[in-house]
C-alpha cells in the first residue's frame, strides 16, 4: 500500500505540471494578442488608421484660413477624377485628410462651428476612403457624392469669395446619382467620368453664396 508520504509527492508535482502549463498558456495568449495589437508592420492600405500619403501636394504646404486647405484640395480631388487620376485623387484626399486637424475655429460663428462639428468626421472618413483606394478608380468616385454634400453644408455656413455649384450625375455611381461641387457653372469637370467624354452628364441643383 502506498504511503501518505508517496500520495502526499505525486500530488504535488501534479500540481506543478498543471500550474506550469497554465502559466504557458498564458503566456502563448498574451505574446498573440501583442501580435494582433502590433500596427508597426501595417501597411498604409489600412483605411481605418493609416491614410494613403504616398505624395505631399502643394495643399500641405499652404497657411490654413478658415476651410481654405480643405476646399483647395477637394477641387484639386476633383479635378483629378475627371481625369482618371486615381493616384493623383488619392495624393489630394491625404492632404485634406491632414487638411482637417490644422483647421481653428476660434473665429467661427456659431453655426459654423456646429456644423463643423457635424461634419468633421464624415469629411475625414470620405477622404480617407479615397485615398486608400489608389487602386481603384470606381471606389474613389463612389465617395465624392457624401464628401461634396458635407463640403456643401460647410460652405453655407458662411460667405464665399466665389460662388460656388452643386451639380448632380444621375447616371453616375451604378445609376444611384451623384452631386459635386464646382466653381463654374459647367458640367466639364465632372469627377464621375472623363473629361473626354462625348455625353457628359449633369445639372445644376443649388448656387452656394
Amino acid at each position: 500500500m502506498m504511503s501518505i508520504y508517496k500520495i502526499t509527492l505525486i500530488i504535488l508535482l501534479s500540481v506543478s505540471l498543471i500550474q506550469c502549463k497554465t502559466q504557458k498558456e498564458q503566456k502563448k495568449a498574451e505574446t498573440t494578442e501583442n501580435e494582433d495589437h502590433d500596427h508597426s508592420s501595417h501597411s498604409h492600405g489600412d483605411e481605418s488608421e493609416h491614410p494613403y500619403m504616398a505624395s505631399i501636394t502643394e495643399a500641405d504646404t499652404m497657411k490654413a484660413n478658415g476651410f481654405s486647405v480643405l476646399y483647395f484640395s477637394y477641387f484639386k480631388l476633383r479635378d483629378a477624377l475627371s481625369l482618371d487620376n486615381n493616384n493623383k485623387a488619392a495624393d489630394y484626399a491625404g492632404s485634406m485628410y491632414r487638411a482637417v486637424n490644422t483647421i481653428d475655429t476660434t473665429g467661427f460663428s456659431k453655426e459654423t462651428k456646429q456644423a463643423w462639428q457635424a461634419r468633421r468626421g464624415l469629411i475625414m472618413k470620405s477622404a480617407i476612403n479615397i485615398a486608400n483606394s489608389a487602386d481603384n478608380l470606381e471606389m474613389q468616385r463612389s465617395q465624392v457624392s457624401q464628401l461634396s454634400l458635407n463640403l456643401m453644408e460647410l460652405m453655407k455656413t458662411s460667405k464665399q469669395e466665389n460662388l460656388v455649384y452643386l451639380l448632380h450625375c444621375a447616371s453616375s455611381n451604378n445609376k444611384k446619382g451623384g452631386n459635386w461641387l464646382s466653381l463654374e457653372n459647367n458640367i466639364f469637370k465632372n469627377p464621375f467620368q472623363n473629361s473626354n467624354t462625348k455625353e457628359p452628364c449633369g445639372f445644376l441643383i443649388e448656387t452656394i453664396e
